[in-house]
Formats: structure tokens, sequence, C-alpha cells
């Protein structure tokens, strides 16, 4: 991709070099670009950037951080299934954010369990946002002006889960929170703080999620996401989409405009080669829908060393996959055929 595409020039950029190249990343419009070495002398001669300058080489730009497991909801697609487990404290997690900044790491979303429930999320995203861009997921039913006005240029966005309209998203959510969660959007928005709505596609909503993206875009002036429902923890499967109801619902999104919506089928698999997930005790995957594929955790190494070493990562780093590894996971695909490296 031309660093052209990459949007206006008054943009701040997060650029990380790498050794044939680097990568630009637009906050704002959570895209990221990888350039040769020419491309990216042109980039930053043309745009305004921070330059990130890892302590070690590697290639990882995004995380995503668990910062705790409690949750106001029992949401029926929710792939949070490590409640009983005890989670890392507030100085081990400050010195896990270290070591992903050291990293060089571009973009740090936090997820849960419920973010704004846990009591240090301000001084977290104040420490992270010293060397990365941050976000956080959220179900929207405890944002208020207060807490807006305390996110300011701490976040590039904030991420609102909608599933569907009031009757759907009751469903999904056990919940009627439907008024909150519009109203979380229309207030982030007020202060000036990107929204970036996300949608779970189950059997329950599929059908109604194009309708809900023309509402997110058109009405509510947000930018809207679909993730991956995966069946993990033992659930049954009745929840995920067959081939041809994922078909159906890619047929009608795209429709939508690809400039606007952010769909994951769009892009080869990342997992493990430029991005890894954080668990909320510690334990390191290569993505946050497959715990299957822990491959340390960070009480026991050093980050850098899980990267690096981790089974599933050097598995990752040796196959390409054009769909998410976890839907094949649980499909039973054998799109991968590897041996494990010992």
């Amino acid at each position: 991709m031309k660093p052209s595409t990459c949007g206006a020039t008054n943009q701040i950029f997060w650029f990380k070099a790498m050794p044939n190249g680097g990568i630009a990343y637009n906050p704002l419009y959570y895209k990221f670009y990888y350039l040769n070495q020419e491309q990216a002398k042109k980039f930053l001669a043309s745009h305004k950037c921070k330059i990130v300058k890892p302590k070690v080489p590697n290639p990882f730009w995004l995380c995503f951080f668990d910062l705790s497991y409690k949750c106001n909801l029992k949401c029926v697609h929710c792939h949070n299934d490590y409640g009983k487990v005890n989670e890392l404290t507030f100085d081990e997690k400050i010195n896990v954010i270290k070591q992903i900044l050291d990293l060089g790491v571009l973009h740090v979303s936090f997820g849960g369990g419920e973010p704004t429930l846990y009591p240090h999320l301000i001084k977290v995203l104040k420490y992270a946002s010293k060397g990365a861009t941050c976000s956080f997921v959220t179900n929207g039913c405890f944002i208020n002006e207060r807490l807006c006005k305390r996110l300011k240029n701490l976040v590039s966005y904030v991420g609102v889960s909608l599933d569907g309209f009031r009757e759907t998203h009751a469903k999904m959510r056990r919940a009627d929170i439907f008024d909150k969660t519009v109203n979380a959007i229309k207030l982030l928005l007020k202060h000036g703080i990107p929204v970036r709505v996300t949608s779970t596609p189950t059997k329950i909503n599929y059908k109604e999620l194009p309708e809900v993206g023309k509402f997110v875009i058109n009405k509510l002036k947000a930018t809207w996401k679909l993730m991956v429902y995966i069946p993990e923890g033992g659930r049954a499967d009745e929840l995920c989409l067959s081939d041809e109801e994922e078909k159906w619902l890619y047929d009608q999104v795209s429709k939508l405009g690809k400039e606007k919506t952010d769909y994951y089928f769009c892009i080869p698999c990342p997992a493990g080669k430029s991005i890894f997930s954080i668990y909320a005790n510690g334990d390191v995957s290569p993505c946050g829908f497959s715990p299957h594929l822990i491959s340390g955790n960070v009480l026991e190494k050093p980050l850098i060393d899980i990267l690096r070493y981790g089974t599933f990562f050097r598995v990752l780093r040796t196959v390409k996959s054009e769909k998410c590894i976890s839907t094949n996971y649980w499909r039973g695909s054998n799109e991968f055929d590897f041996e494990i490296p010992m």
C-alpha cells in the first residue's frame, strides 16, 4: 500500500522503523501501512510522525491487553472464560506495559471484562499513552461526562459494543442497555473522542447487522467494525455463523463502502506476526480469541522471550493464513499443515 493513501498530512502518524522499511500507523482511522525503505523515506518527509524506536528489533505494532475480568454483564457471546483466575496487580500491569512500550508497540488496546470498572484505568492510560496510542473497548454502561473529560488526550478512540437494535442487543447482552450504549457513543463524540462501534455476528443478530452498520455510520457518525465470535470454554456453537451466512453478511456489509467499514475477513490473519494479546492474568497468546494458543505468562518470563520463543508464536511465523486462525480452529479447518517446532 502506498504512503499517499494514508490520508491528510496534518494528521500525526506513529512510525516504527523496521529492518527493511517501516510501519506507519494512523491512530485516528486505525489504519496501518507496511512500507519499504523508499516508501518510508517519502512518508517521513511528507507527514508529521512520532518515530518509535524499540529497544529490541521486532515486528509487533499492536497489543491487546485485558485489564480485568470484572464485568457488569453476562453476554451470551463473551469469549472471557477466565473469571476465577488471579489477575495481575496494578504494579505488575505497569511493568508489563513498560515491556510493551520497550518493544516499540504503536497501539495498545485495553479490554476485559469491562475496562471502565477497573479502578486504575486512567492511571494505566496515562502511563501507556506516553509511548503509544491507546484505546479500550466498553459496553458503554459507565461512560459519563466526568470520564469523558478525563479520557481527553489519553485515547485515540474508544470501542463501544453494539450488537443490534434494542431487542437484539438486549438478547445478546442479557440486559436492556441499548439506550445506555447509544448515549455513550453520543457522549464520547460530543467530547471529541473518536468512537469505533463493534458488533459481533451470531445467528441471533447477523441479519440485523447491515442496518446496524447504516445506523452507526449515517446516524451516529461513528466508524464500525465486526468482531469475531468464538465458542470457547466448552460452550455450544449454535451461535456460530455458517459459511453461507457469513458470505451473505459480507455481501451486505460490503455495500456500505470499504472506506467506511473495517471488516475482519478482508485482511490476512496477523496473529503472532504483528499483533499479540495478554490476558488479565498475564497469559500471552498470538490472538485474544485463542486461549488454546497461550505460549507463556509474563510473571514467569520476559514478554520478549515469549514472543520470540513461545511455541505458537514460532509456529505462526512459519505459516500464511488468509483467514482468521480462530475461526479456522473452531470450524475444524485443515488449512494449516505443520509440525510444532521443538
